[in-house]
């Protein structure tokens, strides 16, 4: 799996332990990763721009799980892996992409998180794609704000947005990753309620987690 060290992939890692599936990091330092996941996690080393690394990473794997923040090479890095995947004969990749991702979208992240499930889909690899919205963790960056200001800054105005936690994400990706019925399958994951920024600032302080809710796609 890539990702393992971030905020899903980490809590992705504890749902596949706790399942006693075997689990494989890519990651670009194992040291690290072994002291914030587990001491005898079976880590490859390498670089998404590094194809060869990539490939020796799937060796001997069965499924594997697409999870990186966004970023400016997310579409080249992904398209790499699945390249891979492809070639290695992997039986089924998760790609965690975005709710919203759209070819053409005016986000640029979208964009490309709507490249890559098109060229998942060209690949004809056994695939399911989880569509998480906005994470509820997120708004954790703005607690000493709010704490301070009785506020939080962000450029949504009165919109509502179905915020998830990113536990809940990882839970429906381990369980798609590892069990069948779910490839070619692509899945909403939203929060139980949609929610203003108003609404959600007096309960940041908290950390409560509520229960999510899954909307399949053809």
């Amino acid at each position: 799996m890539t990702g393992a060290t971030g905020v899903v992939g980490s809590n992705v890692v504890r749902e596949l332990q706790r399942r006693a599936v075997p689990v494989r990091a890519f990651v670009r330092d194992g040291a690290r990763a072994r002291a914030m996941l587990d001491d005898q996690m079976d880590c490859a080393v390498g670089d998404f721009t590094d194809p060869g690394s990539v490939r020796n990473g799937l060796l001997g794997v069965d499924g594997v799980l697409l999870c990186c923040a966004n970023n400016p090479r997310q579409l080249e890095d992904k398209v790499t892996v699945i390249d891979a995947a492809v070639d290695s004969g992997i039986g089924r990749l998760v790609k965690i992409s975005a709710n919203g991702a759209q070819i053409g979208s005016p986000l640029e992240f979208w964009d490309a998180h709507g490249h890559i499930e098109q060229h998942l889909r060209e690949s004809g690899l056994p695939s399911v794609v989880p569509r998480p919205g906005t994470h509820r963790s997120n708004l954790l960056a703005a607690a000493d704000t709010i704490k301070s200001m009785g506020r939080l800054f962000a450029p949504a105005g009165d919109a509502k947005l179905s915020m998830v936690d990113p536990r809940d994400v990882a839970a429906v990706a381990a369980l798609v990753l590892t069990e069948g019925g779910h490839d070619g399958r692509t899945y909403t994951l939203t929060g139980p309620d949609a929610v203003t920024y108003d609404e959600a600032a007096p309960a940041t302080g908290r950390r409560n987690r509520a229960a999510g809710s899954v909307r399949q796609h053809s």
